[in-house]
Parts: C-alpha cells; sequence; structure tokens
C-alpha cells in the first residue's frame, strides 16, 4: 500500500468527515475560511463527548484544578504582561 503524504492523508480525513457530517470549513459555500470548522450534526455529539472527557479527566478528577470559563478577547496589556 502506498504511503500517503501528510497533506494527502489530512484531505482525506476531511472528505470523509464532510461525507458524514462531522465537520464543515467554516463558511465553505463562500471559498472557506483557512483554520476555521463547522460542526455538523454528527460531530456535535463528538465534540461534547471529548470536551466532557477531557473535563472530567482535567478538572474533576484533579483536587489541585478548579475550572475557569472566560473571554479569549482581552485588553492588550494582557497578552503583552504574558
Amino acid at each position: 500500500m502506498q504511503e500517503l503524504s501528510t497533506a494527502d492523508f489530512m484531505a482525506k480525513l476531511v472528505a470523509l468527515c464532510k461525507r458524514r457530517g462531522i465537520i464543515f470549513q467554516s463558511s465553505d459555500i463562500y471559498g472557506g475560511i483557512n483554520g476555521f470548522w463547522d460542526y455538523g450534526p454528527n460531530g456535535v455529539p463528538l465534540r461534547r463527548a471529548v470536551e466532557q472527557a477531557w473535563w472530567k479527566y482535567m478538572v474533576e478528577d484533579r483536587d489541585n484544578v478548579e475550572g475557569l470559563d472566560s473571554t479569549i478577547i482581552c485588553h492588550p496589556e494582557v497578552w503583552r504582561a504574558s
């Protein structure tokens, strides 16, 4: 069997995910936006299951970690300070 390049593998994986209704490139009908993806009807429950498993393992099952949900957009000083 022929070895696929990384780009070919990703193209095949994305095509499979589109056919199965898992993910779609954001604004795909307008040419898409690189790096942004929308979850389809089969992708939403998959994403939620992964997120819940991660949250349980990384936050709930650890005594020294607390959950935090904050904004992504911050004042520019925050980024300079970090």
